[in-house]
């Protein structure tokens, strides 16, 4: 096993490379995400729970005309019915009781940058036609006012509802629909990009390690394969939550399935009779593919169906890597 420095600062990629994951899937959404941020567009983001739709809001902000102006970012889902027009709108002083002096609302404060709707599909029916104003005409009117503010406003809504079948069920307001969904960017779940999982486990590792000051060394090759064959429900979110956790309490240095939640498993994985071999911190994730297929060879005696089941992946995967590596 390797040792390794792990910087004090925090080293996570910038920009598009914050996107983790060489992934086709990945590759094909940071193109997307590149040519859709220079536009003006609205973007609806779909994608489930905690698989990273907010980050690509981020970026699309980062990487736009209104990057230097507010991102405020708002979940519909956790704001009270009954407060939603008022957080959203803003008020004048006296509009209803409790009100003792002017607020502006989140739309009024991402003037001249961008606003996200997490979660839009929570919006009350009774809301949306006044977002839609907002967003046609650009204006927006404080409850207890009878004046128009114009405003500058990008906006971008995400959801992990279907928001089609909501319209059709009349939740979901047809004309908001097709004023938010101009350009479409799907996130990914992690079960369709299983390759991505050295990778994020490297970052998660390195990143938590420096967090929690841990002198954790690597991570062995029966974990991992386990991280492999979960099919992940919360996403990168769950990924994350696993992989903090066994930092935590691991006191070996050595990260292995015992530092694992036990549902990960279900008593269903096992690499019976083969040793373990340590994934070094800061090994390269071509590396890491490959000693954790190698891995998974030995484990089902060379049988590269067996070996792309237990690692999650198709078996033409497995056998395009291994070309590779012989190419390299």
């Amino acid at each position: 096993r390797m040792q390794v420095h792990v910087s004090k600062r925090d080293s996570k990629p910038r920009g598009l490379q914050g996107l983790i994951g060489s992934s086709r899937v990945m590759q094909e959404l940071r193109m997307l995400i590149e040519q859709v941020a220079k536009t003006e567009a609205s973007v609806l983001i779909l994608g489930e729970s905690g698989s990273g739709k907010e980050q690509v809001s981020k970026l699309l902000h980062e990487m736009s005309a209104v990057k230097t102006g507010p991102f405020i970012a708002v979940n519909c889902a956790a704001i009270p019915e009954n407060l939603m027009e008022s957080e959203l709108f803003g008020y004048e002083k006296g509009a209803f009781s409790g009100a003792a002096q002017a607020k502006a609302g989140l739309i009024e404060a991402a003037h001249l940058g961008t606003l996200l709707l997490d979660e839009i599909g929570d919006m009350p029916l009774s809301l949306q036609p006044k977002l839609l104003r907002v967003l046609e005409e650009q204006k927006v009117r404080r409850l207890g006012s009878n004046q128009e503010k114009s405003i500058q406003v990008r906006v971008l809504a995400a959801t992990h509802q279907n928001l089609s079948y909501l319209v059709r069920a009349q939740k979901f307001r047809q004309d908001l629909f097709y004023r938010l969904d101009v350009m479409t960017l799907a996130v990914p779940p992690l079960r369709d990009r299983l390759e991505d999982i050295p990778e994020l486990t490297q970052y998660f590792l390195e990143k938590f390690v420096r967090e929690y000051g841990k002198q954790i060394q690597a991570i062995d090759t029966e974990a991992q394969a386990l991280l492999m064959t979960h099919d992940w429900p919360g996403n990168v979110r769950e990924l994350s939550n696993v992989l903090e956790r066994a930092v935590v309490l691991n006191q070996t240095g050595l990260i292995s399935v015992a530092d694992l939640p036990p549902h990960l498993s279900g008593g269903k994985f096992r690499t019976e009779g083969a040793a373990q071999i340590a994934i070094p911190l800061g090994m390269s994730l071509k590396d890491i593919e490959d000693l954790v297929i190698r891995r998974a060879l030995d484990a089902t005696k060379g049988d590269r169906a067996q070996a792309a089941k237990l690692l999650g992946v198709n078996e033409r995967t497995i056998y395009r890597r291994i070309s590779k590596s012989k190419e390299e």
